[in-house]
């Protein structure tokens, strides 16, 4: 998704949600205890007892406590508030749900205005763009995620289409995205001021004397294997190494395509690690070797066959401002994005002479 859509998301899910645990079925009841009179029992607590009355004005219109606890209370999967929310939990949501409650309406006339429908239709083609937009390899990765909850992305997409909140918030998107976030840029020159005047977040410490930086090919061995397998499993394990110790360049290539490790979508790395970090015969090979090199012979642990490489020693000093331009470009684009978008809602808010009757947090720190 746009990032407009993250930041939309406070107006299309209307408030704050609490998710709460069931309690554990297995934890003992306590003992019955004869039923106190009725006079007697006391009466739950009012979670709404400290709020006022009227919370807001909307051109002279009052927003009510009452209709903002139907609007909650119609959040909610069964249409009812969680038994432990609590009058702390509702003081700590209100400013956000009152917002909420006032700004949507105001987003949505002007949504209407420009004509911009919520439908299935514009999900499954904003859904689908995105996808296409992404990377070859992140498009696989999502795939991926979603098979292992049994979904393939065109019953991802078909089922969040018919949502309504999903659908509301990507006319939202829509509407910001050509109306209000049309002229966000972000230029090279801006993305070089920040790193420079932030250089201390793209610090690289420097690797310790009892640290190393290694890389893997895993072949794995099941504990239950047959002596057959085992003896396959060495064979394949042998055969790459001799042809990385023809050409060692082919490390990463080798362990994306043959590694039963899942650092194989790093091309190997584990990254920085100290001693007692990995089992012994792996970090005694790891550690016996030389930066920039490959161990001759394969080691072998309770998971398998490894070749193992010592990678470079990470000197320190700072992340160079080519690697990072992207991210930083993205990032302030990002919050530019954000205070346009709190402009825009403010001048709506000004233009329907809002006024909020309840305390409300200055968004702008």
């Amino acid at each position: 998704m746009k990032q407009t859509t993250k930041i939309m998301t406070f107006l299309a899910t209307g408030f704050l949600a609490v998710s709460l645990q069931a309690a554990d079925e297995k934890t003992p009841a306590p003992a019955a205890q004869p039923a106190a009179p009725a006079a007697e029992q006391a009466a739950p607590a009012d979670i709404w007892a400290g709020v006022p009355d009227v919370l807001a004005e909307v051109n002279g219109k009052q927003v009510t406590k009452a209709e903002v606890v139907e609007f909650l209370t119609s959040q909610m999967p069964d249409g009812k508030l969680p038994p432990m929310l609590n009058a702390e939990m509702i003081k700590m949501i209100l400013p956000g749900l009152v917002k909420s409650f006032v700004d949507r309406p105001l987003l949505e006339a002007e949504v209407e205005k420009a004509g911009i429908k919520a439908s299935p239709e514009l999900v499954k083609q904003r859904l689908t763009e995105d996808l296409k937009s992404a990377t070859p390899e992140q498009q696989e990765m999502f795939k991926q995620q979603l098979a292992m909850t049994g979904k393939t992305f065109e019953s991802y997409v078909d089922e969040l289409s018919k949502n309504p909140q999903m659908q509301q918030q990507i006319a939202f998107d829509e509407f910001l995205q050509k109306n209000v976030l049309n002229n966000i840029n972000v230029t090279p020159e801006e993305a070089r001021k920040f790193y420079d005047e932030h250089k201390e977040e793209f610090k690289i410490e420097a690797d310790g004397p009892d640290q190393v930086r290694a890389s893997h090919i895993l072949v794995k061995v099941d504990e239950n294997a047959s002596e057959a397998d085992k003896k396959a499993a060495r064979e394949k394990a042998q055969n790459l190494l001799d042809q990385l110790k023809q050409n060692p360049a082919e490390f990463e290539a080798l362990a994306q395509a043959n590694s039963d490790c899942p650092s194989k979508v790093n091309g190997g790395s584990l990254g920085l690690f100290g001693k007692g970090q990995m089992v012994p015969e792996f970090e005694k090979a790891a550690f016996g070797l030389e930066p920039n090199t490959i161990a001759q012979e394969l080691v072998e642990t309770q998971f398998g066959y490894h070749i193992v490489r010592r990678d470079a020693v990470q000197q320190g000093g700072y992340e160079p401002f080519e690697a990072n331009q992207e991210a930083i470009m993205n990032m302030l684009r990002a919050q530019k994005s954000q205070v346009a978008l709190m402009d825009y809602i403010s001048g709506l808010e000004k233009a329907a002479n809002v006024k909020f009757l309840i305390e409300m947090p200055d968004l702008t720190k």
